[in-house]
């Protein structure tokens, strides 16, 4: 059987309470959040700047270029806008090995903001994720 990493896509605060509530259920699993840049820039910089978070996440960077703005060994904030398909496939591309990780996807409000067109492509394009939920 080969080793799945469990990558979250997701928002906060879902992350940091399941951090902090079941560590070890936690082991394998990446949490990525993603959201307009603006709004994870701001989400970086309130990470970057509470000592709780940042201990609760190991190898922490904050690279200074493109889509990625933190990245850790169990959480990873990401600048794009959901509606861009291709862009978002080609972020999450870069940072994983997409076809040996099971994804679990939740979005908690962010299709009620966005068009009928744009959350229907948005599922179906999660729909089309290998070993994902």
């Amino acid at each position: 059987m080969r080793a799945l990493e469990s990558l979250w896509l997701s928002s906060d605060p879902n992350p940091w309470h399941c951090l902090s509530r079941y560590p070890q259920a936690c082991e394998n699993a990446t949490f990525i959040d993603i959201d307009y840049m603006a709004l994870m820039q701001k989400k970086r910089d309130v990470v970057r700047s509470t000592a709780e978070l940042n201990e609760m996440l190991s190898n922490v960077t904050f690279p200074e270029l493109g889509k990625l703005l933190l990245r850790s060994d169990q959480y990873l904030q990401l600048g794009c806008d959901l509606r861009e398909l291709s862009e978002l496939s080609a972020v999450l591309a870069s940072a994983f090995d997409i076809e040996n990780c099971l994804i679990l996807c939740v979005a908690e409000v962010s299709i009620t903001y966005m068009s009928v067109e744009a959350a229907d492509d948005l599922v179906k394009w999660a729909s089309k994720l290998p070993d994902g939920m």
